[in-house]
């Protein structure tokens, strides 16, 4: 379930992925709003895209 799914958890291992901390991190605060001009979505795509492996995939929704 995104944003878990390729960032901090290999469904298909059923293990917990942790090189992607900062990433992850980021797409949160991206979703709760308080990313600020540090992480604007443009710079999370790439690698959010990079990280899990599907070049189609876009950010998760904002909940706010």
């Amino acid at each position: 379930m995104p944003p878990y799914d390729g960032l901090m958890w290999n469904q298909s291992n059923e293990t917990i992925i942790s090189r992607n901390k900062v990433l992850l991190r980021e797409i949160l605060c991206y979703m709760i709003g308080t990313n600020g001009r540090s992480y604007p979505e443009q710079k999370l795509l790439q690698p959010y895209r990079r990280e899990t492996g599907d070049v189609k995939v876009e950010l998760p929704s904002r909940l706010v």
